[in-house]
């Protein structure tokens, strides 16, 4: 699961996993995640450091750049090519031959642009806010755990080859339940201990975020399903992205002042 989800060296030759052992690898793709916030954070907070905590992109932008740099971009890609897929209209065969093909399109290019800006934008007012490190760790907690909800059994893949097809359908329904659960917890922990935590609207808005990050992740995916037929690599990215770009959006509006 290292190895899918990052570019953490993990030893010199990959590791085969048996189909049984493959939902329960899966299942841990947001500890993966916690891997992925650690240095993206700790840039976030020396950015901050040097430069005096300043009102701009820098600290954002260089803490994004960690987490795509940490993913090998593969996500940002796979968001791209689901993008030039979905934009061409055209029927399912042809939509996913767009999507393999290496070259980015328009489509994808202003797609990958907004999501970005929207993402550094979003994060930069949750710094402002004093939880940006939250705001963090709750986006890269969503992605992964889109991506484990796009592996549930009876999920269809829309390809026989590819990335992504070895996982797909491979997670029980309990399984992602179980993680589901965990992943809420572990937000609403994470916003209690927050710089302005100790209160309750913290805590909701930390998991506020993510379920509104797995809703449209879960969107996202059923619209996959009927243009593409099933899940792909390149979807899964594309769940991953926007569930951060949601999670990041949320995490940047106020909460609430009656919500003690």
């Amino acid at each position: 699961m290292i190895s899918l989800l990052t570019v953490i060296p993990v030893g010199r030759r990959p590791i085969a996993l048996a189909p049984r052992q493959v939902g329960p690898a899966i299942a841990l793709a947001p500890l993966i995640g916690v891997l992925v916030w650690l240095p993206a954070a700790g840039v976030q907070i020396a950015v901050r450091v040097l430069l005096h905590n300043p009102p701009n992109l820098v600290a954002p932008t260089l803490a994004l750049a960690t987490v795509a740099l940490m993913t090998g971009g593969l996500h940002l890609d796979g968001l791209a090519d689901f993008a030039d897929g979905l934009g061409s209209r055209r029927p399912p065969a042809e939509a996913l031959a767009i999507m393999k093909d290496s070259a980015i399109g328009a489509i994808g290019a202003v797609t990958l642009i907004f999501v970005l800006i929207v993402q550094g934008a979003s994060l930069q007012l949750a710094i402002g806010r004093h939880h940006g490190t939250v705001a963090l760790l709750t986006a890269v907690l969503a992605g992964r755990l889109a991506v484990v909800h796009a592996c549930r059994t009876g999920i269809p893949a829309a390809r026989t080859d590819g990335l992504g097809i070895s996982v797909i359908g491979s997670v029980s329904a309990a399984r992602s339940a179980i993680v589901t659960a965990l992943v809420f917890v572990v937000a609403a922990v994470a916003g209690k201990l927050d710089i302005d935590g100790g209160r309750l609207r913290e805590s909701v808005h930390a998991t506020f975020a993510v379920f509104c990050a797995v809703i449209v992740a879960a969107l996202l995916r059923r619209l996959a399903v009927r243009r593409l037929g099933g899940m792909t690599g390149d979807v899964f990215g594309a769940l991953i992205e926007v569930a951060v770009v949601v999670d990041l959006f949320v995490m940047a509006i106020p909460a609430p002042s009656w919500l003690h």
